[in-house]
C-alpha cells in the first residue's frame, strides 16, 4: 500500500523517536533493493526514552531446520555499526526471541550501499521445536543521539543452505497483452532449483529499462499498471536465483494500451477473476487452494464451489476448453469421495494432498456447513453443466449425485428451534454451533429442502428466513466473518465462535418494531438487514436467479435492487472518506471498498456496475488493480484487505456471467431437485 506498511508497528518513548505514519512505518518507492518499494526505519535513539517497530508476516511462518533470518539493508545517514539497531524475532504465541545487535552479522558494512544481514535462527535463541514465526522486530539499542536513516527490504526466513548454480537459460515471456490502464505479462518457469523470482522490467522506447516488479516462483502471470493510455511499452524479464543473480533476459515483447468500450472493460474483469481459479487450483486435488502463489497446499471448499461456477464462466468465455474444465471437476470428485467428512459435510480447510481437514486438536473435526454448501451449488451447476451422453459426463454426473446424496443436512439441527447450524464439532456438538440465517443462507436452506435422502422441514425455511444477525460493527468488519472460510489457518473453531458470538445479535424480522421500520435511506427492505454487506448477500444468488419471483417474505430481486442503492447512500452520507476519493464507491463505516462486490451487481443494476468498475479501473489502478481483477482495500487503516477476497473475485465473475447470459442461474434452475422446491416456495412476481 502507500506511504506505509500496515502490517507494521511503531511505538517510542521519552527522547526516543522513529518516524511513523499512523503508527506504521513508512514505505519509499524511489530506495529500494527489489521493486516497487522498501520499509524507511528513521530513528532518534536517546539516553531516556525507548523505540521498537514490529514487521509482520500477513501469516505466521514455520521456517525449515537450519535456517536464517535474511534481509537487505541501506544506511543512507551517518551511522556507525554500533549504532544500528538490534533485532529480535516474533513467535506466533508473541514471545520475543533474544534481541541481538545487528552490528555482529554485518561482514562489509558501507554506507550508501545495499547490504546483505544474516543471523542463524539458533542465535537469536529460535529452536527448531515447531514454532511459528509471526514477525521481526527492531529497537533500539544505542544512546547516541543521532538521526538516523535506514532502509529494509527483502525479510526472509531462508534454510542456510540454498541452491548455488547460476540461471544460465534465457527467461521466457509467454505473452503480453495491453489493455487500457494496465499490461498483463505471464510467463513458462523452468524446472530448476536455483530460482527464487521473477523480475519484470518496462521501458518506453525500448532502450532503457526499469525494473517495475519482483514475483515469487508461484506466480505466473503480473499486472503492470502504467502511466498513460494509448502508449506503447516493452517489457523482459529475467529470472532470479537465490544470491539475487540474475539470468539472461528473456526477449523484449511489445504492448500498446487503448482506450477500452465499456463491454471490453466488463470483459477484462471477467476474465481476470476467472483466471484467478484457474491458477488456484491444488495440483492433487484440483480443489481450490485458500492462499494462491505459496507453497502451502490447503484448499477450500467453499472456494472449490465458487470455482466451479467461475470454471463453467471460464469455458464459455474460452479462457479454457471444456475438456480442461471435465478434468479438474473429475479430480475434484476423485478428491471428494475420499477426503474426511462427517456426515457427508466438509471442514472449512483441507489439505489438498491427502484429503484430511485442517483443524486444530483443541476443537477436533468441526463442520463448515456454509462452504460445504458453495461446494455443492458448485457441483449441482457441473451436473447440469456436463450433460452430454457420453461415458466420461454420465460418470461425472453420477458420482456428483453420489456426494450431493451424502450431505446429511438434518443432522446439523437442535431440538428447539428450527435453523441449520454450522460449526458442529465432533468434540462440542452445537456447543459453538452458530445458526444459519437470513438471506445470505437462503440458498443453503434450498439444498437443505431440496436434498433427497436427508431433507429439512419447511418450517426451517420460513423461521431461519425470518432472522438475520445484527452486526457489533466494532468487534466484527462484515456479517461475512459468520460465513465464508476461515483464513487464519491456526484459528480454532472455538476462537472463531468466542469472536463472533459477541459481535452479533439476533433480530427477529415479525417483531413489530421491525415490521415498522422497513424504509432507510428512501427505500423499502421487506426482508430488514441494511447492514449486511454487499458481496454477503450476493453469494446466496450465485446460483439461484431471484428474478420474476417471490416468496412470503420477499421479491428478493427488488430486495437487491434496493440494497444496492441503500449501501450506495449510505456510503455517501455517511462520508467516511473525502468526496473526492470515494464517489460511486460503496464505503463501509470502517473505510472498506470492494470494487468486486459492486462489479458484482452487474444483474442487478448493470448501469452502476459498469459506471463504476470504469471509473475505478480508470482513476485509481494503482490502487484497487491487480492480475486477478479489484483488491480490496481499507482506505483508512491504508491495507489490502485479503480475507475472502477469492470469494469475491468468484462472485463477481458468477454474477457477471449471470448478467450477460443467466447461465449458472439457468443451470441450477434446471436440477431435478431443486426445481420443485422453488416451486413450493416462490410464486412468480412479474417484475
Amino acid at each position: 500500500m502507500p506511504n506505509s506498511y500496515s502490517g507494521s508497528k511503531v511505538e517510542y518513548s521519552g527522547a526516543s523517536w522513529i518516524m511513523n505514519i499512523k503508527g506504521n512505518l513508512p514505505v519509499s518507492d524511489s530506495v529500494f533493493f527489489t521493486p516497487k518499494n522498501s520499509l524507511v526505519l528513521k530513528y532518534i535513539s536517546a539516553s531516556k526514552g525507548q523505540w521498537t517497530a514490529d514487521i509482520f508476516y500477513p501469516d505466521s511462518y514455520l521456517p525449515e531446520r537450519n535456517s536464517a533470518l535474511i534481509f537487505k539493508l541501506y544506511v543512507q545517514s551517518s551511522t556507525s555499526l554500533a549504532e544500528l539497531p538490534a533485532v529480535e524475532l516474533i513467535r506466533a504465541d508473541s514471545s520475543y526471541t533474544k534481541r541481538v545487535q545487528l552490528a555482529n552479522y554485518i561482514d562489509s558494512y558501507q554506507e550508501n550501499m545495499w547490504v546483505s544481514v544474516e543471523i542463524p535462527l539458533e542465535q537469536i535463541g529460535f529452536a527448531d521445536d515447531g514454532a511459528r514465526i509471526m514477525g521481526i522486530r527492531f529497537s533500539q539499542i544505542g544512546t547516541d543521539g543521532k538521526n538516523h536513516q535506514l532502509y529494509i527490504d527483502q525479510i526472509e526466513v531462508l534454510p542456510r543452505k540454498t541452491p548455488q548454480n547460476r540461471l544460465t537459460g534465457a527467461a521466457v515471456i509467454q505473452d503480453v497483452k495491453a489493455y487500457e490502464r494496465h499490461v498483463d505479462i505471464s510467463w513458462r518457469l523452468p524446472l530448476t532449483p536455483s530460482l527464487r523470482y521473477i523480475k519484470i522490467y518496462r521501458s518506453e522506447d525500448n532502450k532503457n529499462f526499469q525494473p517495475v516488479a519482483i514475483r515469487p516462483i508461484f506466480s505466473n502471470r503480473y499486472s503492470d499498471v502504467v502511466p498513460e493510455t494509448g502508449k506503447e511499452y516493452y517489457y523482459k524479464i529475467a529470472w532470479v536465483d537465490y544470491q539475487y543473480r540474475e539470468s539472461p533476459f528473456s526477449n523484449v515483447e511489445k504492448a500498446q494500451t487503448k482506450v477500452l468500450t465499456d463491454a471490453e472493460l466488463l470483459d477484462m474483469v471477467h476474465q481476470a477473476n476467472i483466471q484467478y481459479f484457474a491458477d488456484g487450483a491444488e495440483f492433487n486435488s484440483g480443489m481450490q487452494l485458500l492462499k494462491p502463489a505459496t507453497k502451502s497446499a490447503i484448499v477450500s471448499p467453499a472456494l472449490t464451489g465458487v470455482a466451479i461456477m467461475a470454471s463453467i464462466s471460464g469455458v464459455e468465455q474460452k479462457v479454457f476448453t471444456r475438456e480442461q474444465f471435465t478434468a479438474r471437476i473429475q479430480k475434484i470428485i476423485r478428491f471428494l469421495r475420499g477426503a474426511e467428512a462427517r456426515y457427508g459435510a466438509f471442514p472449512a480447510l483441507m489439505d489438498g494432498r491427502s484429503g484430511e481437514g485442517v483443524y486444530s486438536k483443541e476443537s477436533g473435526f468441526t463442520v463448515d456447513l456454509s462452504g460445504t454448501s458453495l461446494l455443492i451449488q458448485g457441483l449441482l451447476t457441473a451436473k447440469q453443466y456436463l450433460s452430454e451422453n457420453n461415458a466420461v459426463e454420465i460418470e461425472v454426473r453420477k458420482k456428483i449425485d453420489e456426494i450431493w446424496n451424502a450431505v446429511q443436512w438434518n443432522q446439523f439441527t437442535r431440538n428447539g428451534n428450527s435453523y441449520l447450524y454450522t460449526n458442529w464439532s465432533e468434540k462440542y456438538g452445537f456447543e459453538n454451533a452458530l445458526p444459519l440465517l437470513g438471506r445470505d443462507a437462503l440458498t443453503t436452506y434450498l439444498l437443505a429442502l431440496a436434498s433427497p435422502s436427508h431433507n429439512i422441514e419447511l418450517n426451517f425455511y420460513n423461521d431461519a428466513l425470518n432472522r438475520f444477525y445484527k452486526v457489533d460493527s466494532s468487534l466484527v468488519d462484515e456479517i461475512e466473518e459468520l460465513s465464508l472460510p476461515q483464513v487464519d489457518t491456526n484459528m480454532t473453531s472455538q476462537d472463531l465462535t468466542a469472536t463472533l458470538k459477541p459481535a452479533v445479535q439476533l433480530v427477529d424480522t415479525t417483531e413489530s418494531e421491525i415490521a415498522k421500520e422497513r424504509i432507510y435511506y428512501g427505500l423499502s427492505l421487506d426482508v430488514a438487514n441494511v447492514d449486511e454487506s454487499l458481496s454477503s448477500l450476493l453469494s446466496s444468488f450465485l446460483v439461484f436467479d431471484p428474478r420474476g419471483k417471490r416468496d412470503q417474505f420477499a421479491n428478493y430481486y427488488h430486495e437487491l435492487q434496493n440494497h444496492v442503492l441503500i449501501q450506495l447512500r449510505r456510503s455517501s452520507e455517511k462520508g467516511v472518506l473525502p468526496i473526492s476519493l470515494s464517489r460511486g464507491l460503496i464505503v463501509n463505516s470502517k473505510g472498506l471498498i470492494s470494487p468486486s462486490s459492486i462489479v458484482a451487481a452487474y444483474p442487478i443494476n448493470p448501469e452502476f456496475a459498469i459506471k463504476n468498475l470504469a471509473s475505478t479501473y480508470r482513476q485509481y489502478p494503482e490502487l484497487f488493480w491487480n492480475e486477478y481483477g479489484f483488491r480490496t482495500i481499507n482506505l483508512v487503516e491504508n491495507k489490502e484487505n485479503t480475507q475472502w477476497q477469492g470469494v469475491r473475485y468468484g462472485i463477481s465473475a458468477v454474477m457477471i456471467e449471470n448478467g450477460k447470459s443467466n447461465l449458472i442461474w439457468d443451470l441450477f434452475s434446471r436440477d431435478e431437485d431443486i426445481k420443485p422446491v422453488v416451486d413450493v416456495l416462490f410464486t412468480p412476481d412479474p417484475e
